[in-house]
């Protein structure tokens, strides 16, 4: 019964600060989201954006909802210029965790969250990029990258869906973004001991037992100078699999 009670206790506080933390982006955004310059609108969306979801993964914690060790990341903290976070994506939450960590992300995302009243204030404040139409959000993060921004991409492009196995097949986007940039591709591998936030599971629904998420960040991969996008492509989806296949890292 105590079980019960701090399971809906905790999905209430979650529903209620992303509800209240939704709304609060999307009226700053229409305020001063219009005034703004770009990359003055960039700084404080992305600040802000990390400060509330560090403060949700803490929630998370207090509740024993989730919990996330994170593996490698202290890599990114001695990198210089541009790049590419690419985590595989079994959960909803996996943005969330990441960046709370690291600071400053443009993050690629669904262009329907950028219609989402509890996603779409922050999206826009903080300058992020839409996944559609696909040749479009590929100039726009190679002209990023250039520019020295790091991007939080996801390869397969939306969750993990079970009947794929252990991945979905791979976009095509993140090998152009690859091949045209010459930026480092950073590896990012995922693993989860529940199913919590997956695809077809609702995220309104608490886990049973407290979820523990690895994620591991890899040595960086980039596209040879007379490797195909495709070729590329191939190489780093190669690199999860033989990750992903082993025994699971979570407890």
């Amino acid at each position: 019964m105590i079980g019960w009670i701090r399971r809906w206790t905790a999905a209430l506080a979650c529903a209620l600060y992303w509800g209240i933390g939704g709304t609060a982006f999307l009226i700053l955004s229409l305020v001063v989201g219009p005034v703004l310059p770009e990359s003055a609108s960039r700084r404080v969306g992305r600040a802000l954006i990390q400060f509330v979801f560090h403060w949700f993964t803490r929630l998370l914690s207090l509740f024993r909802i989730a919990e996330c060790e994170m593996v490698g990341f202290e890599k990114l903290d001695a990198c210089r210029g541009g790049l590419v976070l690419a985590p595989n994506h079994p959960a909803i939450w996996d943005a969330v965790f990441i960046m709370a960590r690291v600071g400053g992300l443009t993050c690629i995302l669904k262009a329907a969250l950028l219609k989402n009243p509890l996603t779409a204030g922050g999206a826009r404040l903080a300058r992020f990029i839409a996944n559609d139409p696909p040749h479009e959000m590929a100039k726009r993060c190679v002209r990023a990258l250039k520019g020295g921004e790091r991007l939080l991409l996801f390869p397969e492009g939306t969750r993990t869906r079970k009947k794929e196995g252990v991945l979905n097949e791979f976009r095509g986007g993140i090998a152009l973004v690859a091949k045209h940039s010459r930026t480092p591709i950073f590896p990012v591998i995922v693993e989860t001991n529940d199913d919590f936030g997956s695809k077809g599971s609702p995220a309104w629904m608490p886990p049973r037992q407290t979820v523990r998420i690895r994620m591991t960040v890899c040595e960086p991969m980039t596209c040879g100078e007379n490797e195909s996008a495709h070729a590329f492509l191939d190489r780093l989806r190669a690199r999860y699999i033989e990750a992903l296949s082993g025994p699971p890292a979570t407890r």
